[in-house]
């Protein structure tokens, strides 16, 4: 989709600057404006992510990216029942794995499909009440970081590179969105809203790795598990790069390709 020598720049753009432009000023705006809705930000930079690195993208959705990129609005909308908040985004979770992984639902038995999505729904719960028992320590935006990149590189060795750009992008723009509060000479972190529904990202694009690249299960596992295992023991610094050093080594081990391309 680059062509045939693509510059460094030419690379960057859809899967870094493109996203990060339009979800920084969003963030910024919203953040002295209607702090709440701000996740708007995260969700405004994955459709950004999707429409730049899609090459056939359509508005009119006609395969999974396609659908994916309406589906991201799900999250957002989710805040809207701010109460159950863990429950209610692991519902928009398992809303967008369904809806955007429809063509593959066909070819396989009921039994199966709804196994699966009570699976993937089960963890992207235990995920979302994890990060929310962890949230307000100080650098736990390090582990969500942790898990958008080595998901991403999971998912770039394990057969996609456009899909581990995407987790990339959505790493790009959640890193850029947590130094916003240092606007108002607060700490760099990122509000429980944008947490949650940069969680909810993760799952499902972990999720659609799975899926449709064939990422091992678990790589992806791995990718959003350890960091979060990690962020809960930063009190304990040798623990946590303990932790983090298993999750790497178990991503490493289920993809690492056997013979290098070059």
């Amino acid at each position: 989709m680059y062509g045939e020598s693509p510059s460094i720049i030419t690379m960057l753009l859809p899967v870094l600057v493109w996203p990060v432009l339009v979800a920084l000023p969003i963030g910024i705006l919203l953040w002295f404006w209607r702090p709440r809705w701000q996740p708007l930000a995260v969700s405004a930079g994955v459709m950004m992510g999707i429409a730049g690195l899609h090459s056939s993208f359509s508005l009119m959705p006609r395969q999974a990216l396609d659908w994916l990129f309406w589906m991201s609005l799900l999250p957002l909308v989710a805040l809207l029942l701010r109460r159950l908040q863990p429950l209610v985004q692991t519902l928009a979770a398992i809303i967008m794995m369904a809806v955007v992984a429809l063509s593959l639902w066909k070819r396989m038995p009921l039994q199966e499909v709804l196994s699966w999505l009570v699976l993937a729904g089960g963890l992207t719960l235990l995920l979302q009440l994890g990060w929310q028992k962890v949230a307000g320590q100080r650098w736990v935006e390090l582990g969500l970081f942790m898990s958008g990149s080595l998901l991403a590189v999971s998912t770039a060795l394990g057969g996609s590179v456009l899909v581990g750009q995407l987790i990339g992008a959505l790493t790009a723009v959640l890193t850029s969105l947590c130094f916003i509060p240092i606007l108002r000479g607060q700490r760099p972190q990122l509000s429980g809203d944008m947490t949650a529904v940069v969680v909810t990202f993760l799952c499902v694009l972990g999720a659609y790795a799975h899926l449709f690249v064939e990422v091992p299960a678990l790589a992806i596992t791995a990718s959003l598990i350890m960091p979060l295992l990690a962020a809960s023991q930063l009190r304990r610094p040798g623990v946590a790069v303990v932790v983090l050093a298993v999750g790497i080594a178990i991503v490493a081990w289920q993809v690492w390709p056997q013979e290098m391309a070059y």
